[in-house]
Order: structure tokens, then C-alpha cells, then sequence
């Protein structure tokens, strides 16, 4: 009849059918398996550059509106912002001032 092996406090050796093994050492089920080896997604580099090639496509945008809120317009009477003509405050001193409609946008977007 086959004995159980001995349970023991945990560090301590554990007698198993006339062999001592510590906790350290791998069961005969796991030996001689290796690791498997990580893909390349699962590695954190590429997960650090996935996540920051997401925020740049996310903020960009947000960055270039930024940007172009302080170019000088020239007194061009248009909404459209496409080339750079100089830096500029006076879009922010009066943001309303060249294009009334925006106020009046405003205004009723609040009411609502």
C-alpha cells in the first residue's frame, strides 16, 4: 500500500516516496517544459508605443487648433485658419469682434 507524502510547514523538505524535494526544486508533471517564448504584442515596448501612438492620433488635433487660434489673420473676413501668417493675441483680446455670427451661435446654444 502506497503512503501519502508528509505535509510540512512551507520552506521545509517534503518526504515523497523515499525522495526529498524542497519547494524550489519542479514536480516530475512540469519538468523538462520550457517557458513559452513572449510575442512580440505581448512585450511592453510595443504597448508603450501603441498607447502613445493613440494619444498623439487623439490630441493632435486638439493640439493644431491651439496652434492657429493665435495666427494673425490679416484682416481676411473668412472662418477658415489653413496657412500661418504670423503669431499674434488679438484673436483672444477680442474673439468675438470680426465675426459677430460666432456671438450670435453662442448665445443661442446657450438658450437651448
Amino acid at each position: 500500500m502506497s503512503e501519502r507524502p508528509a505535509i510540512a510547514r512551507a520552506g521545509a523538505a517534503v518526504l515523497e516516496r523515499d525522495r526529498v524535494r524542497t519547494r524550489d526544486t519542479q514536480s516530475s508533471a512540469t519538468a523538462g517544459r520550457r517557458r513559452p517564448k513572449p510575442r512580440a504584442f505581448d512585450q511592453p515596448r510595443f504597448l508603450v508605443f501603441f498607447t502613445a501612438l493613440v494619444f498623439v492620433y487623439l490630441f493632435a488635433p486638439i493640439v493644431v487648433v491651439v496652434v492657429f487660434s493665435f495666427n494673425n489673420l490679416n484682416g481676411v473676413l473668412h472662418p477658415f485658419n489653413y496657412t500661418w501668417r504670423g503669431f499674434t493675441f488679438s484673436n483672444w483680446a477680442h474673439p468675438f469682434g470680426k465675426f459677430p455670427e460666432l456671438w450670435q451661435a453662442m448665445v443661442q446654444s446657450l438658450k437651448i
